[in-house]
C-alpha cells in the first residue's frame, strides 16, 4: 500500500537464545493481508534446534505476542486478517489450529 511505515528493528528476549547459544533463527514470516501483522517463527539452539515458537508482531504499535510453541511449517492468514492458521503438536497430538486476532 502507499501507507508510509517506519522501518524498524526489534531486539527483545524472543531473539535471545534461552539455552545460551548464538544460533537463534527467525523464519517462516507471513504478512497479514491487511499488512497490520507479521507472523513469524523462532527457533533456538546450535546443536539441538528447538521446536519453533510462533509469534505475531503488530506493525502499528510494535507489540509482540507469543501465539504457540511447537508450531510447524504452515502458517496462513485468512483474507480478513482476523484469523491465523497453523500446524501445532502438543502432547503427541498434531493438528491444524487457528487463533482469532
Amino acid at each position: 500500500t502507499k501507507k508510509k511505515r517506519k522501518l524498524t528493528s526489534f531486539t527483545t528476549n524472543i531473539v535471545k537464545d534461552p539455552i545460551g547459544g548464538d544460533c537463534t533463527r527467525i523464519s517462516t514470516m507471513r504478512l497479514s493481508p491487511n499488512q497490520q501483522y507479521l507472523a513469524f517463527q523462532v527457533q533456538y539452539g546450535c546443536n539441538f534446534v528447538t521446536y519453533p515458537n510462533l509469534y505475531i508482531i503488530n506493525l502499528e504499535n510494535g507489540k509482540i505476542f507469543l501465539i504457540g510453541e511447537q508450531v510447524y511449517y504452515d502458517v496462513h492468514w485468512n483474507s480478513k486478517s482476523d484469523k491465523l492458521y497453523f500446524n501445532k503438536c502438543e502432547s503427541g497430538e498434531c493438528g491444524i489450529y487457528f487463533i482469532k486476532i
